[in-house]
């Protein structure tokens, strides 16, 4: 039995590896969630029989072969790509005043001080 314990001990390590809820859907995410934590609470009960243990274990390994990707959709990401470029190329001629203005009043900061001490 302990051997058993161990294996479900390792199994729900390497499982919650696969905690991501981006990458997999809804339902294959919270079924391994689940599992692990159904798993994780039946390891602390140390009265647990070996039968819950093993049924911990086969739950636990039906979550993780049953993880579904997420499916991507190209198109909505191309859009928001477009949405991105389209932003980036609004806000430069702004960037660059800011960067410019930034760069006058630091120069005047840095550098306005020291005609003043030469004049003097």
């Amino acid at each position: 039995m302990e051997e058993l314990r161990e294996e479900l001990r390792e199994l729900t390590d390497a499982a919650a590896v696969l905690l991501d809820d981006r990458l997999y859907t809804f339902e294959s995410y919270r079924a391994l969630v689940q599992a692990v934590a159904y798993a994780k609470v039946m390891l602390a009960n140390e009265a647990a029989e070996e039968e819950t243990l093993r049924g911990a274990y086969t739950g636990l390994c039906e979550a993780v072969d049953g993880m579904e990707l997420r499916e991507t959709e190209p198109q909505a990401s191309e859009q928001a790509k477009g949405k991105r470029e389209g932003l980036k190329k609004k806000a430069f001629p702004y960037l660059l005043g800011g960067a410019a203005l930034g760069g006058l009043l630091l120069g005047k900061k840095l550098f306005g001080k020291k005609k003043k001490d030469e004049d003097e």
